[in-house]
C-alpha cells in the first residue's frame, strides 16, 4: 500500500466509536487502545521518519521520547557524518570510557599495523591495511542502547539519531494514517475493548462479545494485508536490492544512501 501521508485524529476515531453504539470509555482509554491497534497492525509507512540531535555527555545521551524504532545505519557522529559501531563488548561500562583507550601504533608513511587472531604482524607491503587512519584515530566510534539512552564511546561530543517515531499531533494525540482500512481496524479494535470489559461484567451477552471480537479480527487482518503489498515503488527498491551483483560492504558508512538504485552493468565485447 502507497501511503498518502494523510493522517486523521483521534477524536474521528472516537466519533466513528460513538456512532457504533459504544460510549462507555475515556479519551484517554481511546489514545491508549488506538496506540496498541497501530502497533499490531505493524505499518512501517504509518510512522514518521525524524532525525534528532542529541549532545553527549558522560558517554551517553537521552532517548527522544517519541522513539519507536531505530532506522538501520541511524546513529552517527553529527561532525563527521560517520556511523557509530554497535558495541558488542558485553563488560562494557559507560562510567569508564577513555580509561582503557590503548595509543595505537599507526604507521603513516608506510603500512598499516595489522593484526591476526590478536598478534601483530609484520609491518610489510603484504599487510597493508583497508582501513583508514581516520577509522583507527575513531576507534572509540560506538554506542550501546540501554535503560532509555544511548551510550556512546566517548565522553563528550553530538550525534545525530534518525529514527521512527508515532505520529502525535500538537496536543500529543495520536494521529491514524487516513486509510479506510486503517481506521476501520482502529474503530473495531476499541469497540472490542469496551465490548470485552462489558462482557467481563455480564452487561453483553456471549453471541454479542464474539461477533464484535471476530469483527475485531477481521479488520485487522484487513489491515495487515493492505499494508503488507507495498506500492510500486516500495517492490520495486526490493528488487534492485535484490538482483544487484556487486555488494558494496561499504554502505553502512553511508547510511544506505542509494542502495535502492538499479545497478548498472557495462557488457564490453572483445574481438580478437
Amino acid at each position: 500500500m502507497a501511503t498518502t501521508g494523510k493522517f486523521t485524529n483521534i477524536q474521528d476515531i472516537i466519533e466513528r466509536t460513538h456512532r457504533s453504539g459504544f460510549n462507555d470509555f475515556t479519551e484517554e482509554e481511546a489514545k491508549e487502545w488506538a496506540w496498541e491497534a497501530i502497533s499490531l497492525i505493524g505499518n512501517p509507512a504509518h510512522y514518521v521518519d525524524r532525525v534528532a540531535i542529541l549532545p553527549v555527555e558522560n558517554a551517553r545521551a537521552e532517548l527522544p521520547y517519541d522513539l519507536y524504532d531505530m532506522t538501520e545505519s541511524g546513529i552517527r557522529d553529527y561532525y563527521s557524518k560517520l556511523p557509530l559501531i554497535k558495541e558488542t563488548d558485553i563488560y562494557y561500562d559507560s562510567d569508564r570510557v577513555g580509561e582503557t583507550i590503548k595509543p595505537l601504533n599507526f604507521e603513516t608513511t608506510g603500512a598499516s599495523v595489522v593484526y591476526v587472531d590478536g598478534v601483530p604482524q609484520e609491518n610489510t607491503d603484504a599487510y597493508l591495511s583497508l582501513i583508514s587512519y581516520e577509522d583507527y584515530k575513531m576507534e572509540h566510534r560506538t554506542y550501546k542502547v540501554n535503560n532509555g539512552f544511548i551510550y556512546t564511546g566517548f565522553k563528550t561530543g553530538v550525534i545525530e539519531l534518525a529514527y521512527k517515531s508515532f505520529p502525535i499531533d500538537n496536543d500529543g494525540s495520536p494521529l491514524i494514517e487516513d486509510n479506510f482500512k486503517i481506521v476501520r481496524a482502529v474503530v473495531s479494535y476499541i469497540k472490542r475493548m469496551v465490548a470485552e470489559r462489558m462482557w467481563m461484567r455480564d452487561e453483553i451477552i456471549d453471541k454479542k462479545f464474539e461477533i464484535v471480537k471476530q469483527q475485531s479480527m477481521f479488520h485487522m487482518a484487513s489491515a495487515k494485508s493492505e499494508t503488507a503489498i507495498g506500492s510500486v515503488d516500495d517492490w520495486d527498491a526490493i528488487r534492485s536490492r535484490i538482483n544487484r551483483l556487486h555488494r558494496d560492504p561499504n554502505l553502512q558508512r553511508v547510511g544506505f544512501k542509494g542502495y535502492s538504485d538499479r545497478e548498472g552493468i557495462n557488457l564490453t565485447s572483445i574481438h580478437g
